[in-house]
């Protein structure tokens, strides 16, 4: 089985990057410094590459959604079938 993982940085968001989603919660997400999720910046992994390995966190509800529509607007997730 595949993940996708987007690339997290404490650099600030470029401004011809719409698709930067700036954390709003990152203390709350375990990250030391203010971050952002570069959506555009996506690779694959086996889900097996991750097993024993420590979890650094999670995103709080909101920036979930942020990433999931950022995401979504680059084509990364199928569109809603209610939509």
């Amino acid at each position: 089985m595949l993940v996708a993982g987007a690339k997290v940085t404490s650099h600030a968001p470029r401004p011809d990057f719409p698709v930067e989603v700036s954390l709003q919660n990152w203390q709350q997400a375990g990250l030391v410094k203010p971050s952002v999720v570069r959506c555009s910046k996506i690779a694959q992994f086996s889900l097996s590459a991750f097993e024993g390995r420590q979890r650094y966190g999670r995103l709080s509800a909101d920036d979930r959604v942020s990433v999931y529509l950022a995401l979504k607007d680059l084509g990364y997730l199928a569109p809603d079938p209610k939509e």
